[in-house]
């Protein structure tokens, strides 16, 4: 779906997959709530609670991407085949090494497709390979998730026994039913391995592919970015942990301890504060750098005319989110300037807020993204206070997905 140029194939394929990201589809998800209370409450807070006592600091860039794969690929594959990166270090790193690895070559690769045959030519063989194989063993991982879920689904075809909502894979299973109405000619789906019985097994694959490379990078630097401004801001901790100690109190969690009583996913997505953090962050520190657009026809923009057809157009969300006759200090992390400025004005500051872009091409992840990130930060900032021990360069790269530079940033958590 991401790279699809025409109108029309996208809204198709989008039409096929929106009805498992809509907000309403993901709030009264009672397996995506289970699935998060079983991440935080049972393995993310332990952790902030063992900081908290043996006063050792965590690393939270990693923790917070593999936090973002797990829950992500829960709600995509199901929690039976979901990723184990917040407690499976050796995997993790599996996953993010060869990730990693291709990752800064990923704007080359899209614009120039023969991109790896040039490097090779020119003189880095070793390292065009080596990005071509971590890329494929990533392929082929992403493709065997795939053939499990679909197995899932098959197997409850046949047998009549429904598939544990827990279980159930939801973003899969919406482009699964989607894909199998097109190809309606199938009558073998009990070998999905078998391209020759599953003919879009490469398109069902590419595009969950694409769905969670996106989810895990752009959900998790988010979430790092909210604690690193958290962190130096103590008094904006202050006054967010206020505001979520009105909600159902989130008991200190310990392994094998205390039962944990987390707020409902409609509580957390209310609070105004949260949510003035979050946008915050969000204008500050815009994870999806560009926004790429073809021009239709020959057109003018802004004052530049004749511009010919098929000339791609770059929006940058970090430019227009720092206007200075919409943000004043635009370069400052204010969060008070969405609860405090009138409702014309937070209007105009939200028209020109684009973390997700907009229109038909806005990205389809972004209540998702949202509201899995409000949890997490809600969860942690009820109880505790986080201050930073370390950082590397937290300026964000340059691409499509930005990150900190640095890729590393340390804080140490402390009750509050």
């Amino acid at each position: 779906m991401f790279t699809m140029m025409d109108r029309k194939q996208h809204a198709e394929r989008k039409k096929m997959i929106s009805k498992s990201y809509t907000k309403s589809t993901i709030l009264s998800s009672g397996a995506l709530r289970e699935t998060l209370n079983v991440l935080v409450s049972e393995q993310l807070l332990p952790l902030i609670e063992e900081s908290s006592t043996t006063r050792i600091p965590i690393e939270v860039c990693d923790l917070n991407r593999a936090y973002a794969m797990d829950i992500f690929t829960s709600y995509q594959y199901g929690s039976s085949l979901k990723t184990t990166f917040i407690q499976d270090m050796k995997r993790r790193q599996w996953y993010f090494t060869r990730y990693f690895r291709s990752r800064p070559y990923f704007f080359a690769m899209t614009e120039m497709p023969g991109f790896l045959t040039l490097l090779s030519r020119l003189s880095a063989p070793f390292r065009a390979r080596s990005i071509k194989k971590a890329l494929n063993e990533l392929e082929n991982w992403n493709l065997e998730m795939c053939d499990k879920a679909v197995g899932l689904i098959i197997a409850e075809e046949s047998s009549g026994i429904g598939i544990a909502k827990r279980e159930y894979p939801v973003i899969l299973a919406q482009l699964y039913v989607s894909l199998q109405r097109l190809h309606s000619e199938i009558t073998d789906l009990s070998s999905p391995q078998k391209q020759s019985a599953y003919p879009f097994r490469y398109e069902l694959a590419s595009e969950m592919f694409d769905h969670n490379l996106g989810a895990h990078e752009t959900i998790g630097n988010a979430i790092s970015c909210i604690q690193f401004e958290l962190s130096r801001h103590p008094k904006v901790q202050e006054k967010l942990r206020t505001e979520l100690q009105k909600l159902v109190p989130i008991q200190s969690s310990c392994r094998g301890g205390s039962e944990i009583l987390l707020p409902s996913l409609q509580a957390v997505d209310s609070c105004p504060f949260l949510n003035a953090v979050i946008l915050e962050t969000f204008r500050v520190w815009p994870v999806a750098r560009t926004r790429p657009r073809l021009s239709p026809t020959v057109c003018s923009l802004e004052g530049y005319g004749n511009i010919p057809r098929h000339v791609k157009i770059q929006v940058y969300p970090y430019t227009l989110h720092r206007n200075v006759d919409v943000f004043s200090e635009p370069d400052a992390w204010i969060p008070e300037r969405w609860t405090c400025s009138g409702p014309e004005k937070v209007e105009t500051m939200r028209k020109w807020l684009l973390p997700f872009g907009g229109g038909e091409r806005m990205c389809i992840g972004n209540h998702f993204a949202n509201i899995t990130t409000k949890y997490l930060i809600a969860a942690i900032y009820t109880k505790y206070t986080s201050t930073v021990v370390f950082q590397r360069d937290m300026n964000l790269t340059d691409g499509f997905i930005a990150g900190p530079q640095g890729g590393k940033l340390t804080l140490q958590f402390q009750h509050a």
